[in-house]
Order: structure tokens, then C-alpha cells, then sequence
């Protein structure tokens, strides 16, 4: 609920008429930091926290992380607000969160000529490898502290394959052999943050993926407990393993849609 004030702007974008919905998710943000009371309310208004690495004046991988995890509505998730650990390890989890997202994401935002995107800032920075270099970087910073950084990750890939509005996992196209130094990293921080290696392919379609919605949902209704982050956790090491993480790069070429079709 609390974090509904930092999405509010964005569910915006797509229902400007509904005002009234908008308000209630303010509302019920602020109705649960007052419930909860203490400092819960540095969770509404101190999103600057995560600017600690100076994104105005460094043109870096780092900084856009962190440029990412504050205009991404991912701030409430940050540990640290909850007087939880250093800020530095707290904004490993915000940071992840989105840089995930946007990895996911690249190709979709590109072809909808959005380019709030990590990715496409470092694009814009001048790497000719964008999405391997964000990749590589995301991986590293999950090392940084690697239980919120890997459970962060998981819970990410785990919303993109089972989400109507991030079901993006049939993008046509060719991947490229898989990164000997991503497996690496990724292997190493599953070990630390207490996790197993054991890739296994995501859902290919909605339908497919429905299993695992429904037991999200008993974990939010009946607090069951389930394997959700190791799930989410084995999709990303086969598609790292696989080289099909790279079905997401907006750079590597695509098949023509139905090139052939007289669509006159």
C-alpha cells in the first residue's frame, strides 16, 4: 500500500480521466504509514536518499542505477528507510528492482519510444554493447549484498513472466551465445545468498504461467510459504545460461513479422 504514492504518477499516464482511483491510492498509502507510525513517513517523502551517488554529475553505469531507483517508484523498498542496515546496503534492492525491470523491459520501451530506461541511458553514454554492459553491472551490484540483491532480481523475473503487462518472453528473434562471466557472477551470488543453481525454463505463454499467479496469491491471502524467489531465480540462470537473456537487447536483430503478407 505504501507504495502506491510513488506510483499513483505513473498509473496516471494511462487513466488521466480517473482521478478519484488515483486518490484512493494516495489515501491508502498514507492510512498505512500512519498505521504503522514511527518513521514510516521518511518512506513517502525521502526518495533523495538514493541519489547518494551523485547521478548529476557522474555519466556512469552506477549512476544510472541510481537515477533508475529514484524516478522507478522504488524507493519504499529500500531497507534502510525502515532503519534497516547501512544505506548503502539498503539501496541495493531499489536499485536492482529496477535495473531488472528496465533489462526486461528494453526492447518493449524502444519500440514505444520510451527511453526512461537504464539501459537506454547507457546507450546514450556511448557503449556499443548497452544491454551487456547494464547486465554485467546489475549482476556486480548484486554482489554488493546478495541476498536483496538476488531476491530482488528473482521477484522481478518472477512479475515478468507471470504479468499480462510484462508478458514480453516471446520476443521474435536470435539470441547469442551465452556469457561465460555472467554465469559466473550469478552462480557465485546464488551460492552467498543461500540459493540453489538449477536453471529452468519460464512459462512460454500466460496460460502457462497461471500456476504460479495463484500461488502468489496464497502466499499474499493465506501467508503459505513457496519457493517464488528460487523460481524466479532459475528462470534468470536458464536465460543467462541460455544466452536468451539477450531476446531483450533492442540491438540484436529480430525475424520479420509476417514480412511476407500482402497487407495491401
Amino acid at each position: 500500500m505504501i507504495s502506491h504514492v510513488a506510483v499513483a504518477d505513473e498509473y496516471h499516464a494511462f487513466t488521466a480521466m480517473e482521478y478519484a482511483a488515483r486518490v484512493r491510492m494516495v489515501a491508502l498509502s498514507v492510512g498505512a504509514a500512519y498505521e504503522a507510525g514511527g518513521q514510516t513517513v521518511n518512506v513517502l517523502v525521502d526518495g533523495a536518499a538514493l541519489q547518494a551517488i551523485g547521478t548529476g554529475d557522474q555519466l556512469t553505469v552506477e549512476a544510472a542505477m541510481a537515477w533508475r531507483a529514484v524516478g522507478g517508484c522504488t524507493t519504499p523498498y529500500s531497507s534502510y528507510l525502515w532503519g534497516q542496515g547501512s544505506l548503502e546496503d539498503g539501496i541495493v534492492a531499489p536499485e536492482l528492482i529496477m535495473a531488472t525491470h528496465d533489462l526486461l523491459d528494453w526492447r518493449s520501451d524502444t519500440a514505444a519510444q520510451n527511453h526512461e530506461n537504464g539501459v537506454s541511458a547507457i546507450y546514450g553514454l556511448g557503449y556499443e554493447d548497452a544491454f551487456h554492459t547494464y547486465l554485467e553491472a546489475t549482476l556486480h551490484r548484486a554482489s554488493s549484498d546478495p541476498i536483496s540483491g538476488v531476491y530482488a532480481m528473482a521477484a522481478i523475473v518472477h512479475l515478468h513472466y507471470t504479468s499480462m503487462r510484462y508478458g514480453s518472453n516471446r520476443y521474435r528473434g536470435d539470441h547469442r551465445e551465452p556469457c561465460g562471466k555472467c554465469e559466473q557472477i550469478l552462480r557465485d551470488i546464488t551460492i552467498m545468498a543461500g540459493l540453489h543453481w538449477k536453471p529452468i525454463p519460464p512459462p512460454s505463454s500466460f496460460t502457462a504461467s497461471e500456476k504460479f499467479r495463484q500461488l502468489s496469491k496464497q502466499v499474499v491471502e493465506k501467508f503459505e510459504k513457496h519457493l517464488l524467489v528460487q523460481t524466479g531465480l532459475s528462470w534468470l540462470q536458464h536465460l543467462i545460461v541460455t544466452g536468451e537473456i539477450w531476446l531483450f537487447d533492442a540491438q540484436v536483430p529480430i525475424h520479420p513479422l509476417d514480412s511476407e503478407a500482402d497487407w495491401a
